[in-house]
């Protein structure tokens, strides 16, 4: 599992250095992670509405790709984590606010929070 929460220390000719020293090449869709080189699946860029929305962008690069980067623009907070940890329910829900209709309902979206219920 990994999940690497960080921010951007600087940016040059498309490659992006991250604080924590992952280095993502936005034109080739690759990161890389201390001497390791892996192919980025998907780029998504999310940031919160005054209504408590999430609004998304999302660029796939690489269909089979390892890693998933979200950048949290509200923030300005980039979250680096493996596809499976992306695929999670909490990052789906809580950093995504994307969840089932039919079994959730979300009851408080802000900032710094959200809580759903669990329909009957």
């Amino acid at each position: 599992m990994a999940f690497y929460p960080t921010s951007v220390m600087g940016n040059k000719n498309g490659m992006i250095l991250l604080r924590n020293g992952i280095v993502f090449d936005a034109k080739k869709g690759e990161i890389s992670i201390g001497k390791e080189t892996k192919n980025v699946k998907n780029f998504i860029i999310t940031q919160n509405t005054k209504s408590g929305k999430i609004n998304l962008q999302s660029q796939l690069y690489h269909i089979d790709g390892e890693y998933a980067i979200v950048y949290m623009k509200s923030y300005g907070q980039f979250i680096v984590m493996d596809v499976n940890t992306f695929n999670s329910t909490y990052v789906q829900m809580f950093i995504l606010g994307k969840y089932d209709k039919n079994l959730f309902e979300l009851v408080v979206s802000s900032p710094y929070s959200k809580i759903y219920k669990l329909k009957k």
